[in-house]
């Protein structure tokens, strides 16, 4: 019996050792939060910025046809619906977007999230939020030295057979040296930003318990203005916000220790797709059973191209000799053949 309570006793000391350990990784104090945050190599911050209103793009129009009122599709060049003075149309809810910045090591993330709730008819909100991603950067630093750059961005599409119409998500992807990649403007705005943020954050936590007081959990500092300044780690978050003399919020942040970002498939697969691109030349067309057959020569093997490959239909035109851009895959049971055609080359 001494014996079985022994190791309970072990287990239970293993136990409150672990929750002390994680409770231990997680500053309650904003100030101590702030000093490891700027020294980690796993972190994030979020940018949040509200608007009491949303925003549409036009994405059809209604016109006549044998009178009846029908919709056709358009997208104009993402122009926002404007109201008859030309001023972007206001419609009833709220909008909401977060700018994040994540940190891993030699590795970085931006994206751009909005979350958009709109009101019905009736003026009550909607019960579910429209979460969008609009846009996102990634720079992975890979194992060759290289880095693996990621780029998702929507485009708007019509399918009437799929019955889409809007914006679509699409991942592209390619590999640059650092020496190249120090020279892209959105791979320093990144840099730039978690340089700024560092030096906020440092300068904030070196004077802090002079300038700020806790009040039910949160810390607070009021300046000349009558803005007022709170921190409150909460969890495992250090949340910020900035309100003037008004209580209308004027800055919102959220700062996070120890997070990671993952690669999603469909980054995974452009980048998959850029390493299976490659050039090649038009060598000729046959006519098979009434089907056109192209030809195309990648290092000095021929590959054929028939209808059920994508981007067929571009090679209509081709002439001898001209560069191609294509995407080689080897399929499931080991070979290669060209999958899709990305198009022709003007030298």
């Amino acid at each position: 019996m001494k014996k079985r309570l022994s190791i309970i006793l072990a287990v239970l000391l293993v136990v409150v050792s672990l929750c002390a350990t994680l409770i231990g990784c997680t500053p309650s104090k904003p100030d101590a939060y702030m000093n490891k945050w700027k020294d980690s190599e796993n972190k994030s911050f979020t940018i949040v910025t509200e608007l009491d209103y949303v925003l549409k793009k036009v994405d059809k129009v209604e016109k006549e046809e044998n009178g009846k009122k029908v919709y056709e599709y358009v997208h104009n060049n993402g122009d926002i619906i404007c109201d008859e003075n030309g001023e972007p149309k206001k419609f009833a809810g709220r909008t909401t977007t977060e700018h994040t910045f994540i940190k891993n090591g030699d590795s970085y993330l931006y994206k751009i999230v909005q979350i958009i709730n709109e009101k019905d008819k009736d003026g009550k909100d909607a019960k579910t939020d429209e979460i969008k991603p609009t846009r996102a950067y990634i720079y992975e630093h890979n194992k060759e030295g290289l880095y693996n750059v990621y780029e998702y961005n929507l485009k708007w599409e019509a399918n009437d057979e799929k019955k889409i119409y809007g914006e679509q998500g699409y991942w592209t992807a390619f590999k640059m040296e650092k020496a190249a990649l120090e020279s892209e403007e959105m791979y320093n705005f990144i840099m730039e930003a978690f340089e700024n943020v560092t030096e906020k954050v440092t300068e904030t936590a070196q004077d802090f318990n002079e300038k700020f007081t806790k009040t039910k959990g949160k810390f607070n500092a009021t300046d000349e203005e009558s803005n007022t300044y709170t921190y409150q780690v909460k969890s495992s978050e250090l949340l910020y916000s900035k309100t003037d003399k008004d209580g209308k919020v004027k800055e919102n942040m959220r700062y996070e220790l120890n997070e990671k970002f993952t690669i999603s498939s469909g980054a995974k697969e452009a980048l998959n797709a850029y390493n299976e691109t490659f050039d090649g030349t038009f060598v000729r067309k046959e006519d098979v059973k009434g089907k056109a057959v192209y030809y195309i020569s990648v290092d000095g093997k021929e590959y054929k191209v028939n209808e059920k490959t994508i981007g067929y239909k571009l090679l209509e035109n081709a002439k001898e000799n001209e560069i191609v851009s294509v995407r080689l895959h080897k399929g499931f049971f080991g070979g290669l053949s060209i999958t899709e055609v990305y198009g022709i080359k003007v030298a």
